[in-house]
């Protein structure tokens, strides 16, 4: 563990820090900085990303063979029943599970930055699939011949390979340039080159002529697969083309649903607990322990020293004495959640985020529910929960998006008229990005009562 947190904060430093330490330009002096100081600062910074991504690779493809090896020692254990070392295997195996979403977090750490830590940008990264490609299974070679290119191409250039994030689900690549961002998807072997030159062809007039002469030469079921492998490929440029032109230009579709997006702002500020937090960490080093709630409806604990088990079953000990209807949640659960500010955004000292990462400080949060519902209507929005019924007939029209549930029931909010029934995102905003419930709630009014267009020159 030592080996992995020295690696951890040698990264941290170039993908956080480098460029700061290179060329002090701090965001307050954006505005006064000349055009040739700004350039240098991105140029250090996308250096820092640099050398930070490389140190990514080379600690994340250790652990994908650690886990490969765990699988076939495990394998082998289960064959001679040896429980005792299955249960080892088993451990060791989480271990490195819980390493490679360290180092996606640092990469995603990365792409916020370079998204200008805008919400509404990374979501049209985002395909809904949690899963991620095992890097040792994907044409990652090719992928990091590209990278060179760019980063030969110039100086400021910075290309990220998306299959190291959490949730960039278009392109091989995110490459910052000096004005632009742009996807770039990273072709190689003979049949993607078959393919590209059959797309070619079927871009001219005779394009049936085309189809014809493949099945000719390939056969039915071969020029089949060429045409559908030619239609994932033209499907993953058209996506590609989509989300750069709405990266640039803040405006545009959706890279999945094609379907309009519309940016609203809201001009009121956020309010976070971070100082809560914070205090938190610090009274629980004399205590081994700190106990705290935000509005009367956010409850938290700061546990040291315990195992992750042990500290929830603390905790919903606790919350059992209030008799509150709850969602609970493990801080580290962000490590889960592909669409949201990274954990190394926020205000925590280097030490207190090795510490939660490493497990030696627990945080745990849960929301009273009824009582958010109650501050909804307190604050001019209706609140309810739905029936069972309604909540199921809700689930039965299909909705984009699934909604959050509480002993099956959904909760459903009115603004002007119009209804709303609740996402989980309220969970993240409040519990994960902490966010005071109240600032959570007049943002979300001035969201969806009196929207406010962003405009597309800012």
């Amino acid at each position: 563990m030592e080996n992995f947190e020295h690696k951890f904060r040698e990264i941290y430093f170039y993908i956080g820090a480098f460029g700061i330490t290179q060329k002090p330009l701090y965001p307050w002096d954006m505005e006064t900085a000349s055009e040739v100081d700004k350039l240098e600062f991105k140029i250090q910074v996308n250096k820092g990303f640099r050398i930070g991504q490389s140190l990514i690779l080379e600690e994340i493809l250790k652990l994908y063979y650690d886990k490969k090896q765990f699988k076939l020692e495990f394998r082998q254990a289960r064959k001679v029943k040896d429980e005792i070392q299955k249960r080892l295997i088993t451990n060791a195996s989480k271990l490195v599970e819980h390493r490679i979403k360290i180092l996606r977090h640092l990469v995603d750490f990365i792409a916020w930055q370079m998204l200008g830590h805008q919400y509404f940008k990374a979501r049209r990264f985002h395909s809904g699939d949690k899963s991620r490609p095992d890097l040792l299974e994907t044409n990652l070679e090719s992928v990091i011949e590209v990278v060179n290119y760019f980063h030969r191409k110039d100086p400021i250039n910075f290309a990220l390979i998306t299959d190291l994030t959490t949730f960039i689900d278009v392109g091989d690549l995110l490459v910052s340039s000096e004005k632009s961002l742009t996807i770039v998807e990273c072709k190689s072997g003979s049949v993607q080159g078959q393919v590209d030159a059959l797309i070619n062809e079927l871009g001219k007039d005779n394009w049936k002529v085309v189809v014809e002469n493949l099945v000719k030469v390939k056969g039915k079921k071969r020029a089949g697969d060429m045409l559908k492998q030619a239609s994932r490929t033209l499907n993953q440029m058209d996506k590609g083309t989509r989300i750069t032109t709405f990266l640039n230009k803040e405006e545009g579709k959706d890279t999945f649903t094609n379907s309009q997006v519309n940016i609203y702002e809201s001009k009121i500020p956020l309010q976070n607990y971070y100082e809560k937090l914070i205090e938190s960490f610090t009274e629980s080093i004399v205590s081994g322990y700190s106990l705290n709630v935000i509005e009367n409806i956010v409850f938290y604990t700061v546990i040291r020293n315990v195992s992750a088990n042990e500290g929830y079953k603390i905790f919903t000990g606790l919350l059992d004495g209030l008799e509150i209807r709850s969602q609970n949640i493990d801080y580290l659960h962000q490590l889960d959640i592909p669409i949201k500010a990274p954990l190394f955004v926020k205000p925590f000292s280097k030490e207190i985020m090795i510490e939660l990462l490493t497990g030696r400080i627990k945080l745990f949060l849960a929301i009273d529910l009824d009582g958010l519902i109650q501050m909804f209507n307190e604050r001019g929005i209706q609140a309810r929960w739905m029936s069972r019924k309604e909540t199921n007939k809700y689930l039965d029209s299909k909705p984009q998006y699934i909604p959050y549930m509480n002993n099956h029931q959904g909760i459903l909010i009115t603004i002007n008229k119009h209804e709303i029934v609740l996402g989980s995102q309220f969970l993240t905003k409040i519990l994960l990005d902490n966010i005071t419930p109240s600032s959570f709630i007049d943002q979300y009014k001035s969201y969806h009562g009196e929207p406010i267009r962003k405009s597309s020159d800012e």
